[in-house]
């Protein structure tokens, strides 16, 4: 009776927390996938009852990475790979690393995710599993993609474009969102950062046409930060204000917590980069708390170093100089040398009119790190940079 009465309970709760996952109610959805966890292991464990609490461990994943709960989701993996075990699961266990893979990456861990993306991808080889297939390629492009190696980031989330093809397009693969509208957004961002404006342009139209379609804010609110990172990139952000701020006010609106330092960081430096320097550095502040709050790694060193160009532009020069320290060595300890390229930007910046050697120094190490990475933004930047420092000819 008394094993009846929790099997009812695991129904009720694990029920509940799915239809709270349909109206986008993150928070209760996470509480009522731990109140069914809490009555599946007062459950025997037979194969029927740990295919289903595995189960439940993987829904309640996909809750926890919306809200931003990545260390909390790596405790949690540690039962799905037991549980795994025990039914000798090798696809399931594939889906532990992908999932894995997707917090060591987002707490900046970059060498753990690149191993178990690695390990989901070669499982999904072996056995054939597309939607496997689908995650770890995609957390592998998000990967390379923070590491500055946009074309192999575009390989990855071209890859995944071309495994869900038509109406698969919209399909969620064991993701909370949908991978290959995403993986258009982080297209986006590569073609960007090579500086081919016209085809971020072109992935930016269907990523939003799909996304809107889909109703999913999460679709939305990426889509929206990607644009806005491509404006600003483009020059011109004044677009960058728009699309962020609609991105940002969807993302309080559903409580998309991991989105939200980021995306906040990015409207900041737009309103610097647009003029509107207190603005900007309101923003940004306010951004590296929420990273602080949340301990993500993601994006968190380009954002501490737009933090230290606002700081600087509002003449705040001695903390700039301290923000930076920390940004630059953030970025070159996750191995993210494009974040570390712009801080040698910055560092220039900070000391151009003072000590023209040393901000030539550093424009150049940019100027070498743009080129290594084929980033054509930054290299116009370095370029205009050292020609605006180089001293005046005599005569």
């Amino acid at each position: 009776a008394e094993a009846e009465a929790w099997e009812a309970a695991f129904g009720f709760y694990r029920h509940a927390a799915q239809q709270a996952v349909d109206r986008f109610a993150l928070r209760e959805a996470a509480q009522l996938f731990g109140c069914a966890l809490a009555a599946a292991h007062r459950l025997p464990e037979d194969a029927a009852s740990m295919s289903s609490t595995l189960d439940v461990v993987f829904a309640l994943r996909n809750v926890l990475w919306a809200t931003g709960r990545f260390a909390e989701i790596l405790e949690h993996m540690v039962e799905a790979e037991r549980l795994a075990e025990r039914l000798s699961e090798p696809v399931r266990l594939g889906w532990v690393s992908a999932y894995r893979a997707a917090s060591h990456w987002q707490l900046g861990e970059p060498q753990h995710a690149l191993d178990a993306a690695t390990s989901a991808l070669e499982v999904a080889k072996a056995h054939s599993e597309r939607d496997l297939a689908v995650a770890a390629e995609f957390y592998l492009g998000c990967l390379h993609a923070t590491s500055g190696a946009v074309d192999a980031s575009a390989d990855c989330f071209a890859a995944v474009v071309a495994r869900l093809p038509g109406t698969a397009a919209t399909e969620k693969c064991g993701l909370p969102f949908a991978p290959a509208i995403i993986a258009r957004s982080w297209l986006i961002w590569a073609h960007a950062e090579r500086g081919d404006f016209a085809a971020a342009d072109h992935n930016a139209a269907e990523a939003m046409a799909l996304a809107e379609a889909s109703g999913l804010p999460f679709n939305i609110a990426h889509v929206c930060y990607d644009i806005g990172y491509c404006e600003i990139q483009r020059g011109d952000p004044a677009a960058a204000i728009a699309v962020l701020d609609r991105g940002l006010k969807l993302i309080d609106r559903w409580e998309m917590t991991y989105l939200r330092p980021f995306t906040l960081g990015f409207l900041g430096y737009a309103h610097l980069r647009d003029g509107a320097a207190e603005t900007g550095l309101a923003h940004l502040v306010e951004a590296v708390g929420d990273y602080d709050r949340i301990n993500l790694g993601l994006f968190r060193a380009l954002v501490e170093a737009q933090h230290a160009e606002a700081l600087l532009r509002t003449g705040r020069r001695g903390e700039a100089l301290d923000a930076l320290y920390l940004a630059e060595r953030r970025a070159r300890s996750r191995g993210e040398l494009g974040h570390e390229g712009f801080c040698h930007i910055v560092r220039g910046d900070a000391f151009a009119g003072r000590d023209r050697e040393q901000a030539a120094a550093s424009f150049a190490r940019a100027l070498e790190v743009a080129t290594t990475l084929r980033n054509a933004p930054m290299t116009a930047r370095c370029q205009q940079a050292l020609a605006a420092n180089a001293p005046p000819l005599d005569g």
